[in-house]
């Protein structure tokens, strides 16, 4: 009886989102990454950086680490911001004078945040490809290995199947998320923020097709 009492009491489960949702909750998450980056700008006067030129030497050292790893990436993607700065070029030659003077470094200091996450954001679309390409790797593979265990009879892993498969989602938004907010603070080559995700993604692929049951 109190058995059922508690599961009467208990809260209701929130349902996952459904497909046609994601990318109303993408959005959601992106603005919550921009509005801690200005104000992470902002406050940065607090640990020795200066507001309003943090966010622009960060897009430009991301820009050198851009064209150190991936020329070819940086050249595709050199004519766009060269005309998304130029789109911006009265927002950022806008000061503010008099009583409201004090505003300008934290209005320079927004749009630099702005464009810096707008040339990750289309750099991270530039990445989406290596991701699939290794998922397709991780399923080759994996449906080899599954053949392969099938063929000597080895044993199922119906828990390796299932934190794999949970956690594929995960390690793809987690990574896409970390590399728009972290180079945002301090410049990071972009090899070393999406490498990691697409080799975990291929890992998780590979687990989940190699664990999954032998027998459909």
């Amino acid at each position: 009886m109190k058995q059922q009492d508690a599961q009467k009491n208990a809260p209701p489960r929130s349902e996952p989102l459904r497909w046609y949702q994601w990318p109303f909750a993408a959005l959601g998450h992106l603005m919550g990454i921009w509005v801690l980056l200005i104000l992470f700008e902002w406050l940065g006067g607090i640990w020795g950086n200066e507001v309003g030129t943090h966010a622009k030497s960060t897009l430009l050292l991301q820009l050198d680490a851009l064209q150190a790893d991936y020329p070819g990436v940086l050249n595709r993607l050199l004519p766009w911001v060269s005309e998304l700065i130029l789109n911006f070029s009265d927002v950022l030659s806008l000061n503010f004078t008099g009583t409201f003077a004090f505003i300008t470094p934290f209005w320079h200091g927004a749009v630099y945040v702005t464009l810096a996450l707008m040339v990750r954001i289309a750099l991270l679309f530039f990445a989406y490809p290596l991701f699939l390409m290794a998922m397709f790797l991780g399923a080759f593979d994996g449906l080899v290995a599954r053949q392969r265990r099938i063929a000597f009879v080895a044993r199922e892993t119906e828990t390796v199947h299932y934190y794999a498969y949970k956690s594929l989602p995960w390690v793809v938004m987690g990574c896409s998320y970390l590399w728009l907010f972290v180079p945002g603070i301090v410049a990071i080559s972009p090899s070393l923020m999406l490498i990691p995700g697409v080799v975990a993604t291929g890992i998780l692929v590979q687990q989940t097709l190699a664990s999954y049951k032998k027998y459909l």
